[in-house]
């Protein structure tokens, strides 16, 4: 009898749990929430509670020990990991966590998560911006989420490193780019937006990148004959170059020229 009764509770209580949250599914659509509020949402479930309860690990430490050096010791330019010059390649990540340090009264773990996952956010709002006009809401946001969940973002979707930061900013240029192809122009105007985002991508790990969009991209205004935007082309990715140059040479020393080769993949030491 008390097992009958206690089935009998479960079910009712069930049922109550299933119609109340149908009737907020129902609300939830009739709001009309716009899409991007959905991936901000997604984004914030995402995001947040990790980073919160996880310490530093992978390459966090480094990006966030460079920031000390140059809040705490002044090596902006020349980065330094605890008194250790570290010039294999540009820092931008650790130079973002920096100004968030200086900011807010010190470097820690979120001056270099903060940045991080703000890039994670402007990757997703590009995403669902791109599907929109192709697609309902749904589908948008469902675009944006695979972003957030596909596996090499979601292994480090609260791990400041490099990796997410330079893709996004890649991406961001190819968005601008296509935002443009679209419209029918691409004006001077996005030419030098893309081209600020590709140096600061060649900033954030080298110029190596930067080709994912010189050759994606110059290899469609050939094929599409876009000889218009040669010029633009040329312009954005010259900026680009010359910009991660001046950091190289304002940082060279004796020998350094051949550490970049070994850490650029270049050298036959590396090889061997």
């Amino acid at each position: 009898m008390g097992r009958g009764m206690a089935k009998v509770g479960s079910v009712i209580l069930t049922d109550l749990v299933w119609t109340w949250f149908l009737r907020q599914l129902s609300l939830v659509r009739s709001a009309d929430i716009p899409g991007w509020v959905w991936v901000v949402l997604l984004w914030a479930l995402m995001a947040f509670p990790a980073a919160s309860i996880r310490g530093t690990h992978y390459e966090e430490g480094t990006v966030i020990g460079l920031a000390r050096g140059a809040v705490e010791e002044g090596y902006w330019l020349s980065p330094h990991l605890y008194g250790v010059r570290f010039v294999e390649r540009p820092v931008l990540l650790s130079w973002l966590a920096a100004g968030v340090g200086k900011l807010s009264g010190g470097v820690t773990v979120w001056s270099a998560r903060i940045p991080h996952l703000l890039f994670l956010l402007a990757g997703g709002l590009m995403v669902f911006n791109l599907v929109l006009p192709h697609a309902r809401k749904a589908p948008a946001v469902f675009g944006a989420l695979c972003w957030f969940a596909c596996p090499m973002v979601a292994q480090k979707f609260v791990t400041a490193e490099p990796d997410v930061t330079l893709s996004v900013l890649l991406f961001g240029a190819f968005f601008i780019w296509w935002k443009g192809v679209v419209s029918g122009h691409v004006s001077m105007l996005r030419w030098l937006s893309i081209a600020i985002l590709l140096a600061a991508a060649g900033l954030t790990k080298g110029p190596q990148p930067i080709a994912y969009f010189t050759l994606g991209v110059g290899a469609y205004l050939i094929v599409k004959r876009r000889w218009g935007d040669i010029s633009g082309f040329v312009f954005s990715n010259a900026v680009a170059g010359l910009a991660v140059a001046a950091w190289y040479w304002a940082v060279v020393n004796p020998g350094d020229v051949e550490g970049w080769m070994i850490h650029s993949r270049l050298s036959e030491e590396y090889r061997r």
